[in-house]
């Protein structure tokens, strides 16, 4: 059945075509949503893009030609298809260093819509647990957005909250009640979703490194972040490090605008 919600793949021509096309796939299957490939033509034929399209049944655009704006080009696919968010590749190898693609980060930077970001090697698993990086009541936006599109299927999701050592919470004399009576309020001003399996993880460090341990630590399958579209500043740095180091696919949602998938 046709659903009402679309979900771009966007294929380039590389290997890395197969895991951004899985991730999409399984992303939708929770926010009730139609994947469509989409495929930039710039110098590759986009044999292997339709391919993998026609093997997962996927519908498929082809789009562009020689020097084609890849952004440009999947943004007017994107209104087009009425499409509610993107699915990319972070890079198109994998690398050492890690660096997040030119085309990746002005995705992110510049259409202001729900993108998904995905690493070459990210392996084809289902989402069964997702971290939700919380750093204050903006941030929080990603969480209620996110629990608004899920039913009872959902995956279970951590809310990940970094405490700055400075910065912690004074629990008084019972710190066993105190703390779990914050963590109470601060979900309960999170997201309103009690059909959802949801719990609240707290540290203490630099969040810039706390995020992607925890990302490792808790084994996770997808990361989910509130960010202000823009690499500048404090939580642009959380972002940027998050995408360079994390395994498994980042889900940017933009803040201030109705950023649900």
């Amino acid at each position: 059945m046709t659903r009402s919600n679309v979900l771009i793949a966007a294929l380039d021509d590389s290997a890395a075509a197969r895991p951004v096309l899985d991730a999409a796939q399984h992303l939708a299957s929770f926010v009730h949503a139609d994947v469509h490939a989409v495929h930039v033509r710039e110098d590759g034929s986009g044999s292997t893009a339709q391919a993998l399209a026609e093997a997962a049944d996927v519908p498929f655009h082809a789009r562009g030609g020689r020097d084609a704006d890849v952004v440009g080009e999947l943004d007017e696919a994107r209104h087009d298809l009425h499409a509610s968010g993107i699915v990319a590749g972070a890079r198109g190898a994998p690398s050492a260093t890690r660096p997040v693609g030119h085309v990746a980060l002005r995705l992110v930077q510049e259409l202001g819509v729900p993108v998904v970001l995905v690493p070459p090697l990210a392996d084809d698993r289902e989402l069964k647990r997702v971290l939700v990086a919380l750093e204050g009541d903006g941030e929080s936006e990603a969480l209620t957005a996110l629990m608004e599109q899920l039913d009872d299927d959902a995956p279970e999701i951590v809310a990940l909250h970094v405490f700055a050592p400075e910065d912690l919470p004074m629990f008084g004399d019972e710190p066993g009640y105190e703390r779990e009576a914050w963590a109470d309020e601060f979900l309960r001003r999170a997201a309103n979703a009690p059909h959802v399996s949801i719990r609240l993880e707290l540290r203490v460090g630099n969040v810039v490194n706390e995020v992607p341990a925890a990302v490792r630590d808790l084994d996770v399958d997808l990361v989910a972040m509130g960010w202000h579209c823009t690499l500048e500043g404090g939580h642009g740095r959380v972002v940027q490090r998050t995408l360079e180091s994390s395994s498994v696919p980042v889900l940017l949602l933009p803040i201030g605008r109705r950023a649900a998938l």
